[in-house]
């Protein structure tokens, strides 16, 4: 969702569908919402079991996958030899 469109939030003080909520939750979690839509998405959080829970696994699969990228440390060290040979080649067939 373009965040600069806001046209299709919630703007009125009313409940939103689990659907409304899940299309919100990346500008819920970036704080990107306004504090009305914020205030509206917090309601149906309160209000909905199911979405709480999906926000919670949401926001542990975000934390899951920053912690696989942060910890990258098996990438094997290639010799600088081993490369220049590889370029070296492929200089060869072009």
């Amino acid at each position: 969702m373009n965040i600069e469109d806001k046209s299709s939030y919630p703007s009125q003080e009313h409940s939103i569908s689990c659907e409304s909520f899940d299309t919100f939750i990346v500008d819920y979690i970036d704080d990107n919402l306004q504090d009305n839509q914020k205030r509206i998405f917090i309601h149906h959080l309160n209000e909905c079991p199911a979405c709480r829970v999906y926000l919670k696994n949401y926001e542990y699969r975000i934390q899951l996958s920053k912690s696989i990228f942060a910890n990258d440390t098996d990438k094997a060290d290639i010799p600088n030899q081993l490369v220049d040979a590889i370029l070296a080649a492929k200089k060869q067939t072009d």
